[in-house]
């Protein structure tokens, strides 16, 4: 009989469960990490101009996705730095991340899909040139 199945023996695939991710607050991580959240005032800047009719509606929302994708782009810098992550993957995370935001932005009334799409895509443009340069790839 072979406990091969079992659990204790399971491999963890989930790339956000790594052990440098789960430590984002220690000191030596936060010194290597940019401060991607600087990018955020910006980034909701561009998403408001397509949401400008329902913004006060999506405001929270989007700003909530936003930061959301910001953390995700930090633990992709970590897991890039420690060698768990290759581009195809990165680039994979980032469109489910995508997708994800979309279907959050589609629960607020009066809004369309291609005004969310036009958000985000205003969004990440805003900031696609410091991340691809941070990360170094081009993910976005």
């Amino acid at each position: 009989y072979s406990n091969y199945n079992s659990p204790s023996n399971a491999v963890n695939t989930n790339p956000f469960s790594h052990p440098i991710i789960l430590s984002l607050t220690h000191p030596i991580i936060q010194s290597l990490l940019m401060d991607f959240s600087s990018l955020l005032p910006d980034m909701l800047n561009a998403a408001k101009a397509p949401l400008a009719k329902e913004w006060t509606k999506a405001q929270p929302y989007t700003e909530q996705q936003l930061e959301s994708f910001i953390q995700s782009i930090e633990r992709i810098v970590l897991l890039k730095q420690d060698g768990s992550i290759s581009e195809e993957q990165a680039k994979l995370l980032i469109s489910m991340h995508k997708r994800s935001m979309i279907t959050v932005l589609l629960t607020v009334k009066g809004l369309g899909l291609l005004t969310i799409e036009s958000a985000i895509n205003a969004a990440l443009g805003v900031a696609r040139d410091t991340i691809n340069t941070a990360i170094g790839w081009k993910i976005l």
